[in-house]
């Protein structure tokens, strides 16, 4: 269901088709209904929808309202759709709701559902204010999203207007204005709480928000602080760079304080104490970057961006070796897998085969901390690298290429930082995220004559053959045996009908052209 609403197929659904989805009280099947409509509707704004959405979110229901007992993966699937359903809109109803939630952290007392709850709300209002312009909405939110960024602390020296008022007329002159206060329920920003993910969903909120906008006031509100988790100050770097959308690499990686690939990384403090800590602060800034460097050259096939990348995460794989603590090995393995992902991204529908060999060896990994997510994320980086293969149409003299291309709208942008969030726990609020990329862009198609793939006057089959065999190069290595070399001609007459002379002749032109720049694994 959510595989065909991300595809625009849930449209002709009507309402006793969603009643009967709805009435199973299945948590999969709501998730894939209300996302799945709501990517069909997309900034639709549709009235009917917009009610079922509200339905399943228990703090937005009348008073009176009989209690229902609803999973937090449905209430935070809400939550993403109703920023889906009015997406780019800049609704402000929806966007001052969507702004409590952030604060309220749920509906109810379940710690693990505010992380996820209140960072869905951000990724909602984020989607909601992605209009592409500054406009006094956006100003509107700015104050309260960096108080709640910064863990609920308001600024110092200023008091509330009920204070105020104490001062000047006593605190029993104010009782009623506090009893009236007290008649709603306080947020837990008000109560000097933060409610699990409100810093998370706050700074997501604010660089979707600003993004590309180039302004410096809330570039210096997200400052790389010296406190801050590993987590938070890759978010924190990611967002940075995404409202410097202008600048370039190099000025990117100059305000985030990181260094050139291998500089000064020879002697890396891996066990527990300061050095570990600094350690793991440079990390979080280089997942940030390479994070932005996906969503700035998506699809773009920069090769200098990904020899970057991968020179980084050559470095992480050195240190998660020399690495004793669990949890820095926790952090490194999520660095490494979102870095390369990150190079797969902007790689897309290339099958470049440097990129995948990563993605491949780092399959092969076990023992691992970080559990399933680093097997999700590679899983992703692989189809993205292979996505938008080419199909051909027509007669044998012209035909139809189709390519993935990312857009560059701002909701395009939004939705790819919604898929690409760094998370390293198997949380299934990430589940359906992941797939989220789907929404940033399409296929395009050009004409081309046919079979140009790989190379002029190649044939499609005979191409297709030569890069199987270019891949099973690349992961295995040189064939050292009979067996190998015959593994390789397997391989290459499986894709096409050449007989044995032609498939020995072009295996071993391969051999000798591309084992050059192979490397040990």
């Amino acid at each position: 269901l959510f595989g065909l609403g991300l595809t625009g197929q849930l449209a002709c659904l009507t309402v006793t088709d969603l009643y009967r989805y709805l009435s199973h009280e299945h948590d999969a099947t709501l998730v894939g209904v209300l996302l799945g409509m709501s990517a069909s509707k997309k900034a639709s704004m549709d009235a009917t929808l917009t009610k079922m959405l509200f339905l399943h979110l228990p703090s937005q229901h009348p008073m009176g309202y009989p209690d229902l007992e609803i999973a937090p993966v449905v209430q935070c699937a809400s939550l993403l759709g109703v920023g889906m359903l009015f997406q780019a809109t800049g609704q402000r109803s929806i966007a001052e709701m969507l702004l409590g939630e952030i604060d309220s952290g749920g509906a109810g007392d379940d710690v693990k559902k505010g992380g996820g709850y209140s960072l869905m709300a951000g990724f909602g209002l984020g989607l909601v204010m992605s209009t592409g312009k500054v406009n006094a909405g956006q100003e509107l939110y700015e104050e309260e999203l960096g108080w709640l960024m910064k863990g609920g602390r308001k600024k110092k020296g200023k008091d509330t207007g009920i204070r105020k008022e104490e001062k000047k007329k006593g605190g029993n002159a104010v009782q009623e204005e506090l009893l009236a206060s007290q008649r709603r329920p306080r947020t837990l920003l008000e109560q000097g709480l933060v409610p699990q993910g409100s810093k998370e969903g706050a700074c997501v909120a604010l660089g979707m928000i600003w993004m590309r906008s180039m302004e410096e006031r809330v570039f210096d509100m997200m400052a790389l602080e010296t406190h801050l988790d590993p987590e938070d100050v890759t978010l924190r770097v990611w967002m940075r760079c995404l409202i410097m959308w202008e600048h370039d690499m190099c000025t990117w990686l100059d305000m985030n304080q990181i260094g050139g690939p291998r500089a000064g990384r020879e002697d890396d403090v891996t066990t527990a104490g300061d050095g570990a800590a600094c350690q793991l602060n440079e990390l979080g800034r280089s997942l940030g970057v390479h994070l932005a460097l996906a969503c700035k050259f998506a699809g773009a096939s920069n090769e200098t961006v990904r020899d970057y990348i991968l020179e980084q995460v050559d470095w992480m794989l050195g240190t998660k070796l020399r690495a004793t603590d669990a949890a820095v090995k926790e952090v490194v393995e999520t660095a490494i897998c979102f870095s390369v992902l990150s190079a797969a991204v902007v790689m897309t529908g290339t099958r470049d085969l440097k990129t995948f060999g990563y993605v491949r060896a780092l399959m092969n990994c076990s023992g691992l901390y970080c559990g399933s997510v680093w097997y999700e994320v590679l899983g992703l980086g692989a189809g993205l690298l292979f996505h938008g293969a080419d199909h051909t149409q027509g007669g044998s003299n012209n035909s139809t290429t189709s390519k993935w291309s990312f857009g560059d709208k701002p909701e395009d942008l939004a939705y790819l930082i919604i898929a690409l969030y760094p998370s390293s726990t198997p949380d299934k609020y990430w589940s359906f995220c992941r797939h989220l990329w789907v929404l940033s862009g399409g296929l395009s198609g050009t004409s081309s004559p046919a079979g140009a793939t790989v190379g002029d006057e190649v044939p499609e089959d005979e191409a297709m053959a030569m890069e199987s065999v270019m891949l099973r190069i690349r992961s295995c290595g040189r064939p050292r045996s009979e067996s190998d070399v015959q593994g390789l001609l397997d391989v290459y007459l499986s894709s096409c009908g050449h007989d044995q002379g032609v498939a020995d002749a072009v295996v071993q032109s391969l051999v000798d052209r591309l084992l050059v720049s192979t490397q040990p694994s």
